[in-house]
């Protein structure tokens, strides 16, 4: 695909100039007068061949600055596209498969929490924890959700989640541990804590279970917490996603991208938190989804099963 990028520019009506490696123009994305400003690697033989960047308006960091994301930010300039119509044009143009590609990168994508990755499987993190985590039944969890997904309490006192409730997060395929958080069961005032080196928001909650429901409704529903997204889960809502807070980074902006969905739905709690959940989601989202916004009102994890089916009974898993 590298060798057909001159192509792929002149078919969508992009004139460049050469100057060394790269293709100069104004931006096509944003309609720019910077006749400078739109730069793409075409060397194939260079490991940055295909990069792209707008130095103006910085359009490659809505799309994402690989091939791929060229192309649907080219193919976007009349409407909105789904990653699968992406796949599906360059396919065709370059008469070749890429789907080995699309699954390549969202594994070295999550591959990111590889320094504290654990290496152990979901079997040998179930041994370490008590599950399901009594807090949570408490709290009105199921405990099917919560074997489902691992949530247990840390008993062991040499462990830095001693006495917390332990939310692992898995890699890609969903078979290993790359990080986790903790919810404190005492009076701790650090009430959520991280695993040391584990970037969350270079993360999202559940992403390996929910992938194929976000795929086949062609919409995701993104909530801040692991709360929220468990307790969706148990209505049978299981196109969600947790984003583990009210930010947004450009690696989960990449991940929804790379699920070919055209929807986003906000799901934020009905607080400053999740009032400034909507306004990222909007800002970061709003040109690549349609977004519309859900408000609870209250805590999101804290509201009913029943009513929650009732609200997003369009989007029930199959």
């Amino acid at each position: 695909m590298k060798e057909k990028i001159p192509d792929i520019l002149s078919a969508l009506g992009v004139k460049t100039y050469k100057s060394g490696d790269i293709l100069v123009s104004n931006c096509p994305i944003h309609a720019g007068d910077n006749t400078t400003a739109f730069n793409v690697n075409v060397n194939v033989d260079s490991e940055f061949c295909g990069k792209w960047f707008c130095n103006t308006k910085g359009c490659h960091n809505e799309y994402g600055g690989d091939i791929l994301g060229l192309v649907r930010a080219l193919l976007s300039r009349d409407r909105k596209v789904t990653f699968g119509e992406v796949v599906e044009f360059s396919n065709k143009f370059c008469g070749t498969q890429i789907k080995s590609f699309q699954t390549d990168l969202l594994t070295n994508i999550l591959s990111r929490g590889k320094p504290v990755e654990t290496g152990l499987t979901r079997e040998e993190i179930r041994k370490k924890l008590v599950i399901p985590a009594k807090y949570y039944i408490d709290r009105g969890f199921s405990p099917e959700v919560l074997d489902e997904f691992d949530v247990g309490l840390c008993t062991d006192p040499t462990k830095p989640m001693y006495n917390r409730v332990v939310f692992p997060v898995y890699n890609y395929t969903g078979d290993r541990m790359i990080g986790c958080v903790g919810r404190t069961t005492t009076s701790d005032p650090t009430k959520w804590l991280n695993q040391k080196g584990f970037k969350k928001g270079d993360h999202i909650y559940g992403y390996a279970k929910a992938l194929p429901y976000v795929c086949r409704t062609g919409t995701a529903i993104l909530v801040e917490g692991q709360g929220d997204f468990l307790k969706l889960w148990m209505a049978g809502i299981k196109n969600v996603f947790g984003m583990f807070g009210s930010q947004l980074n450009s690696v989960q902006e990449l991940l929804l991208q790379r699920t070919g969905a055209m929807n986003i739905v906000t799901f934020g709690d009905a607080d400053e938190a999740g009032e400034k959940f909507r306004i990222e989601c909007g800002k970061k989202l709003g040109r690549l989804f349609n977004i519309r916004d859900e408000i609870p009102e209250g805590d999101a994890g804290e509201m009913a099963v029943v009513d929650l089916r009732q609200r997003f009974s369009k989007f029930l898993a199959a």
